[in-house]
């Protein structure tokens, strides 16, 4: 059985249900739902993605460190492997999501035949994880968008973490997150809103490298 961190677990479980608080008061109740006239319904619950992100990035680097100790150095093999790992384990779970919202998507719209075929092939980034890299995409499930983004920063930071651990880990990294939150800072206010789009990637994408 895989032993697992009981603070962590303890954590994610708290931030959850900020995050899932933070999604009840904006998408039912306009953001306006508030427990006193200066206390809000979890009004800044977003922050748990951010708790997310860095315990993603923390065991990202574990894998790593566990990587060099009894590893292989064939990195192109072992990123593949731990990003098919990690997407596996996610997927599952995912298909069925997915699955029930295009079913709920073709009923409640009453579509034909060819708009449900349109739908699907429109939404097949998001079937695969992937629609924040830009490609277009019928995106049924929005709140997914972390999860594909953390997918992606993974594909690049595991082999840059693992060749470099030690410069990477110690001193690159540290100074990237210092850039990426400030540029983001700067241009946009802030670290939220998922839709900005920067000059060259989605917002949230710099936003789970960085974190």
């Amino acid at each position: 059985m895989k032993k697992r961190n009981g603070k962590i677990e303890l954590f994610r479980f708290v931030f959850c249900l900020a995050i899932i608080g933070f999604h009840l008061n904006v998408d039912y109740w306009n953001g306006e739902k508030n427990l006193t006239e200066y206390i809000s319904f979890f009004g800044q619950g977003r922050i748990g993605v951010e708790f997310f992100f860095a315990v993603s990035g923390y065991l990202l680097a574990a894998a790593v460190y566990k990587k060099i100790k009894y590893g292989n150095n064939n990195l192109g093999k072992e990123t593949v492997q731990f990003i098919y790992h990690k997407w596996m384990a996610i997927f599952p779970f995912h298909i069925i999501v997915y699955l029930i919202t295009f079913i709920v998507v073709i009923v409640c719209r009453k579509l034909n035949l060819f708009e449900t075929i349109k739908v699907f092939i429109d939404s097949l980034p998001n079937l695969f994880l992937i629609q924040k890299t830009g490609i277009y995409s019928k995106n049924l499930i929005g709140v997914e968008w972390y999860i594909s983004t953390m997918l992606l920063a993974m594909v690049i930071l595991y082999p840059l973490c693992k060749r470099y651990y030690n410069q990477f880990s110690k001193i690159i990294a540290p100074i990237i997150t210092i850039f990426l939150v400030g540029y983001m800072c700067h241009e946009t206010g802030g670290l939220s809103r998922t839709a900005d789009w920067t000059v060259v990637c989605a917002k949230v994408q710099l936003r789970a490298i960085a974190e």
